[in-house]
C-alpha cells in the first residue's frame, strides 16, 4: 500500500513539474485566450427582453348544462360549444398556437415600417438608440432589399419573418398562476417593446373578429332554425342560445381588449438580458487554462 501511495505521489509530482517547466507558455496561452475572450464578448451585441404578463380571458365562453340532445344537436350545427368545462384552457392554447404559427408571420408582412429592423439589423448605436442595417440585407438608403448574391428583391417573405419570430417570440404557460408570460427579444429595447405590443394587439384583434363572426354567423343559422320550431320550450332554448351570441358580439366591441388581460403590459427593458460578458470573458480564460495544460502535459510526454 506504501508503494502505491509513492507511485502516486511521483506521478502528481511529475505533472506538477512539467507544468511548472512551461508556467511561461501557458501564462501566456491563457492570456491570449483571455483577451480573446474580452473582445469577442464586446463585440457581441446587447440583447434586450420585453415580456407581457397576461391572464387570458374566456369572454365567450357559453354552457348550458343538462341541455337535451337536440338543443345539443343543434347548437353545434351553430358552431356553438355546449357545456365545454375548459373553454378557458382552449383559450390559452389557441394563443400559444398563434403565436408559433406561420400565420402571425404573414400577418407581420403588412408591417412594412418594422421589417428592416426586425430581419436586419446589424447594432443598435447605444449614444442614440438609432438600429443600424446590414447592407447586406437591406440597402437603408434606397429603401431595397437584397438576397444573398446582392441582387435586389421585392422584399423579405412570411417564412424569413417565420425563422425571426422563432428566434425573438417566446412564451410559456403556468397552470399553477393561470398567467401567461410572452416575451420578445432585439438589439433595441425600444423595439422589444413596441414589436412585442403590436404581436400581441395582432393576436388579440383576430381572435375577436373570428368570435364576432361566428356569433354573427350563428345567430343567422338560428334565427332561420326558430321560424320553424315549434316546441315551445325548445324555442326559448334557442332564443337563450340567440342571446348568448349577442352576448358575444356586445362583449367583443365593448372593450380595447378582448381576451388578453395584459397584467403586465410590454415595457422597455432597462437591462440587457444577454450576453453575459464576465461569464464569457471567465470561461474563455479557464479554456484557455485547460488547453495550455494539457498541451504543457501531452509534450513533456512525448519528450519522455
Amino acid at each position: 500500500m506504501e508503494e502505491d501511495h509513492g507511485k502516486d505521489t511521483i506521478n502528481i509530482g511529475n505533472i506538477i513539474d512539467a507544468l511548472l517547466e512551461r508556467y511561461k507558455l501557458i501564462s501566456i496561452v491563457t492570456s491570449v485566450f483571455a483577451v480573446v475572450s474580452v473582445i469577442y464578448s464586446l463585440s457581441l451585441n446587447n440583447i434586450y427582453q420585453s415580456y407581457a404578463t397576461i391572464y387570458v380571458e374566456d369572454p365567450s365562453g357559453t354552457k348550458f348544462s343538462g341541455a337535451s340532445s337536440g338543443l345539443s344537436s343543434l347548437a353545434s350545427l351553430a358552431g356553438i360549444s355546449i357545456d365545454s368545462g375548459n373553454q378557458k384552457e382552449d383559450k390559452v392554447q389557441l394563443v400559444i398556437t398563434i403565436l408559433k404559427s406561420y400565420k402571425l408571420a404573414e400577418s407581420m408582412l403588412e408591417e412594412k415600417e418594422i421589417l428592416p429592423s426586425l430581419l436586419a439589423t446589424k447594432k443598435v448605436e447605444r449614444s442614440s438608440g438609432e438600429i443600424i442595417f446590414n447592407s447586406k440585407i437591406y440597402n437603408s438608403n434606397l429603401d431595397k432589399w437584397l438576397d444573398d448574391d446582392g441582387n435586389f428583391i421585392t422584399g423579405p417573405t412570411a417564412a424569413d419573418i417565420y425563422k425571426a419570430l422563432g428566434k425573438s417570440l417566446k412564451s410559456s404557460f403556468s397552470k399553477r398562476t393561470g398567467f401567461l408570460t410572452v416575451s420578445f427579444e432585439h438589439e433595441s429595447a425600444e423595439f422589444s417593446r413596441y414589436v412585442l405590443n403590436l404581436i400581441l394587439n395582432k393576436i388579440d384583434k383576430s381572435i375577436r373578429d373570428r368570435d364576432e363572426f361566428n356569433a354573427q354567423n350563428s345567430i343567422k343559422f338560428l334565427k332561420k332554425e326558430l321560424e320553424i320550431i315549434e316546441t315551445g320550450e325548445l324555442r326559448a332554448a334557442v332564443s337563450a342560445l340567440i342571446q348568448s351570441e349577442l352576448q358575444k358580439i356586445i362583449l367583443a366591441n365593448r372593450d380595447s381588449t378582448y381576451i388578453l388581460n395584459l397584467i403586465q403590459p410590454p415595457f422597455v427593458p432597462f437591462e440587457k438580458s444577454r450576453p453575459s460578458r464576465a461569464t464569457i470573458c471567465i470561461m474563455g480564460t479557464i479554456l484557455g487554462f485547460i488547453f495550455a495544460c494539457s498541451f504543457s502535459l501531452f509534450m513533456k510526454t512525448r519528450q519522455s
